[in-house]
């Protein structure tokens, strides 16, 4: 996957990406996202997190020079 997506987009071709989410919705949504602990931890720790692909190599370098890609999960302020 590239991201966070509304349904399967092997499933649906008309899914929709997020380009963020907060935990609150990813895990009342059901999106399947992460583990509900590690979820749960990341929220109330105020850890974000960013869903990307990893099958461009170049996709670690974007997403730590704050490039937007992805889906980024993060608490609800």
């Amino acid at each position: 996957v590239v991201g966070v997506y509304d349904s399967d987009p092997k499933k649906n071709p008309g899914a929709m990406q997020h380009d963020s989410l907060s935990y609150s919705r990813a895990l009342n949504d059901n999106l399947q996202v992460m583990v509900m602990t590690a979820a749960s931890f990341c929220n109330d720790s105020k850890i974000p997190f960013l869903v990307f692909g990893m099958e461009d190599p170049h996709n670690i370098v974007r997403a730590v020079s704050g490039e937007n890609i992805g889906t980024l999960i993060k608490s609800e302020e």
